[in-house]
């Protein structure tokens, strides 16, 4: 979401730049630029928001550079079984892209340490070993 500002003699402007489209308009401030294909290969855009409008005055513009950077992936390893009577589970998560976290999400159990440790023990509740499986663990 593009968010530019204008102030001054005027408060209208106008976005340039890129092969993408704006949405509603090139002419709303607050517009979504949506890229093409081409500037998600090269990995950035840059577009330029210039005052119009402006009465006596001279235009004004600012650039704005916008870099695309691929989506993280996560793994969450292997299905994993284990014994009711030792049901703990301890899982084993992977994260790489532009971001290094994850959280842990599903099952009625606790997380250990936490759920947003990448190697935690998953300790079922109750319900879960009631149930016999616990098979709705995510990571995210």
């Amino acid at each position: 979401m593009l968010t530019g500002t204008i102030s001054g003699p005027t408060t209208s402007g106008i976005w340039t730049g890129g092969a993408g489209t704006y949405n509603p308009n090139n002419t709303a401030l607050t517009a979504t630029y949506t890229p093409s294909a081409g500037e998600l290969f090269a990995g950035f855009v840059n577009l330029t928001l210039t005052s119009t409008a402006n009465g006596n005055c001279n235009a004004s513009s600012d650039v704005i550079t916008i870099v695309f950077t691929n989506a993280p992936s996560v793994y969450a390893g292997a299905d994993l079984f284990s014994c009711k009577n030792n049901a703990n589970a301890s899982l084993s998560g992977i994260v790489s892209g532009p971001t290094t976290t994850g959280i842990w999400a599903g099952g009625t159990g606790t997380f250990s340490p936490s759920n947003t440790s990448l190697n935690p023990t998953y300790i079922p509740s109750a319900a879960d070993l009631t149930a016999g499986n616990y098979t709705n663990i995510n990571f995210y």
